[in-house]
């Protein structure tokens, strides 16, 4: 008999954030990505079986070592395992409807405008004969070593010769 739930492991691993939810400053458990397949218990031994979002995923070891960190000092549990099927059966509508609604308000407020990228510097390159210039607005101007793309010439490979 043991002293534990489904529940009680499903509330746990709600701790377990997905660290490429947490990169887009939408932090998501695994429960609410829809990334927790199947829990399953034996003697006293709690085996989860994870759904990678992507075959190319290289969190696996992460994933493990904090599905055993939440579900250590749960009274019963034995050992944890964790299984991967590694990135073939995640769909996006696997997620939870209050995940979803947290991505599309991340999604809004991006194209709100709260999350411009950055503005580009402008340069205007100035050929000179010997030189390129590069200035930028309101800076000093710098030259890099080197002819003008003008006065470049194609320098003649050996080996090369003969093909046309």
């Amino acid at each position: 008999m043991t002293a534990f739930t489904q529940e009680d492991v499903m509330s746990r691993l709600q701790q377990v954030i997905d660290p490429c939810s947490a990169a887009t400053k939408v932090p998501l458990s695994i429960v609410e990505m829809g990334m927790v397949e199947n829990v399953e218990f034996a003697s006293g031994n709690v085996v989860v079986a994870l759904r990678m979002t992507s075959p190319l995923c290289h969190a696996l070891p992460y994933f493990q070592m904090e599905v055993e960190r939440v579900l250590a000092d749960i009274p019963g549990i034995g050992g944890v395992t964790c299984t991967f099927d590694h990135g073939g059966n995640w769909q996006p509508d696997h997620m939870t409807v209050g995940a979803q609604r947290k991505l599309a308000d991340r999604l809004s407020s991006s194209v709100a405008g709260q999350l411009s990228p950055p503005k580009q510097p402008e340069f205007d390159i100035i050929p000179t004969e010997e030189k390129i210039s590069c200035q930028a607005p309101s800076t000093k101007s710098f030259s890099l070593p080197g002819p003008s793309p003008e006065s470049a010439e194609r320098p003649h490979s050996p080996s090369l010769q003969g093909c046309r």
